[in-house]
């Protein structure tokens, strides 16, 4: 598949599907990498790799994707070869008048809990606050609600009495960067 990652910060999601694919765990290519923010660790992974990055500004107050910033990312996409979006830390949500302009194509993401539990922002914090024995790591379908679409695979991670919102994560971020690649390799044959 050609993907294109989506990615706001650090990009370790995305490093980790770019090393699967140099290891040939994923027969796959990163054919462009699009962020909101020129500051992203992100665009410095794609540079490593030598993988386009483009760079479509948009206003971080909302989750919301404006009209104007889903035309412009469109415009981006229209100029990249692609089969598949990976969502990797893109902290927005899209359209249904986005999603139908893709024609099918499929976009997944990776949320750190286990859907439909904790859904949106600072999962972490609130699995911390309700004492809850398990979290983990949702590969879901994307569609136009938060953390909504049809799940692809999960990763059960226990809670820890000592965890707080930076060791839970920390701990959920490891099987994130394993069970990304494994769901692109169950959609594949789908």
């Amino acid at each position: 598949m050609r993907i294109v990652v989506f990615a706001s910060g650090r990009g370790s999601n995305f490093e980790a599907i770019q090393e699967n694919i140099a290891k040939g765990i994923l027969p796959d290519e990163i054919t462009a990498l699009i962020t909101d923010n020129a500051d992203a660790q992100a665009i410095a992974i794609a540079r490593r790799y030598k993988i386009p990055a483009y760079i479509v500004e948009t206003d971080k107050r909302t989750g919301l994707l404006s009209a104007d910033e889903e035309r412009r990312i469109m415009q981006v996409l229209k100029n990249i070869s692609f089969d598949i979006i990976v969502l990797a830390g893109f902290m927005h949500i899209f359209s249904g008048e986005f999603l139908e302009r893709l024609n099918g194509c499929r976009i997944v993401n990776i949320h750190p809990s286990l859907l439909p539990q904790y859904k949106g922002l600072n999962p972490h914090k609130r699995v911390i606050a309700d004492a809850v024995r398990f979290s983990g790591c949702t590969v879901h379908f994307v569609n136009d609600k938060v953390d909504s679409g049809d799940i692809i695979c999960q990763q059960l991670v226990e809670v820890e009495k000592e965890d707080n919102e930076e060791t839970l994560a920390s701990r959920i971020l490891k099987y994130e960067h394993i069970i990304y690649s494994e769901a692109l390799n169950m959609i594949r044959d789908v």
